[in-house]
This record gives structure tokens, C-alpha cells and sequence, in this order.
């Protein structure tokens, strides 16, 4: 990744993260009348630096899958016990063709700490 890839990259990461404590208390919590629409995408949302392709194993509620908040809580209790105790929102995203799952691994970014 060159120079200019990574400060976008960081870029991004600050305006979500910025946009996300700005709309904070307009976010919709995982509703139980989504429960039997399709899930479309899952994704796991983190600082950019975490490999997280060892925690998707973690994620109960699958892509494909009819949506289940059951399944959504243990994918939640899982992520934080594999990460340790870490804070992990998820965002539903209803679309037309079902729900996109957006699983929030805080602090997504570090700002400001010197991780050498």
C-alpha cells in the first residue's frame, strides 16, 4: 500500500468514525422484525491494521441465512470473547435485495496512540 492508499485509507476510517459519534444516538439496534429476511453481506468493520479473516470463523449469522437476532447476539458474544471483551455494535442495513450486517469491531482506528 503507498503513502497516499493509507492516509485515504485513514482518511475514511476518521470521517466513519466521526460521522458514527456525530449519529450515534440515531442508530437503529437489530430489531426482532427482521427476523426471517435474507442476509445479503456480513461484514466485519476494523482498524485497518487487524487481520480479522480469523474472526469471521466467529460469526454465527451467515450470509444466505434467513436473519435471526438469536443468531446476531451469539455472533456479538463470540466476536468479544475471540477479540477480548471489545466493544462490537452491529449495524443492520435493510436493502432491496435483504439485510446487510455490518459487525463494528471497537476501536475501530486508533487515533492519537503510538503502536510501535
Amino acid at each position: 500500500m503507498n503513502p497516499r492508499q493509507s492516509t485515504l485509507m485513514r482518511l475514511s476510517v476518521l470521517i466513519l468514525i466521526l460521522f458514527r459519534s456525530i449519529a450515534g444516538g440515531a442508530q437503529t439496534p437489530p430489531q426482532a422484525f427482521y427476523d426471517g429476511q435474507t442476509v445479503t453481506a456480513v461484514d466485519l468493520i476494523a482498524d485497518p491494521h487487524r487481520d480479522v479473516d480469523s474472526l469471521r470463523s466467529s460469526i454465527a449469522q451467515k450470509a444466505g441465512q434467513p436473519y435471526s437476532q438469536a443468531l446476531v447476539q451469539a455472533s456479538v458474544t463470540l466476536l468479544q470473547r475471540a477479540q477480548g471483551s471489545e466493544t462490537v455494535t452491529v449495524d443492520v442495513i435493510p436493502d432491496i435485495s435483504g439485510l446487510r450486517l455490518d459487525f463494528i469491531l471497537e476501536p475501530a482506528y486508533y487515533l492519537g496512540i503510538d503502536r510501535k
